[in-house]
């Protein structure tokens, strides 16, 4: 057990730096995604949608990150685009019911009349 000691407390420095690390990372991610916040109060929807984009460089799986580009890029009328984070929003949390309302609105605005009712209905079957 002594001989294994020098090994685990290197795998331990490893492992704190390694956590430090992600730490940084989520902490300018959330920078990025504060700073698109203000230029979407600035009505600067396309500044923002790139904050927004670097936010998820580095934390790629948050739904708050996807959610509001998603927004911003509806300001811009890249619908096409807000459908793609509405949809993976869905995917990693799928009870977010008003997600699915808004992603209702994004397929009303592309013609997909079918879908957007679809997403209604899911809406109000969505328990939460």
């Amino acid at each position: 057990s002594d001989a294994l000691r020098p090994w685990i407390y290197i795998w331990q420095d490893k492992e704190i730096e390694r956590l430090r690390k992600i730490n940084r990372l989520k902490e300018y991610a959330e920078s990025c995604y504060n700073h698109g916040l203000k230029c979407g109060d600035n009505q600067d929807f396309r500044s923002a949608v790139k904050f927004f984009n670097d936010a998820l460089t580095y934390d790629p799986l948050n739904t708050n990150y996807l959610s509001i580009r998603a927004m911003a890029k509806c300001q811009i009328e890249d619908y096409k685009g807000a459908l793609e984070d509405y949809d993976k929003v869905i995917e990693l949390y799928p009870t977010k019911k008003d997600i699915y309302l808004y992603r209702s609105r994004v397929k009303d605005l592309l013609g997909d009349w079918d879908g957007a009712e679809s997403d209604r209905i899911r809406a109000k079957l969505v328990i939460k």
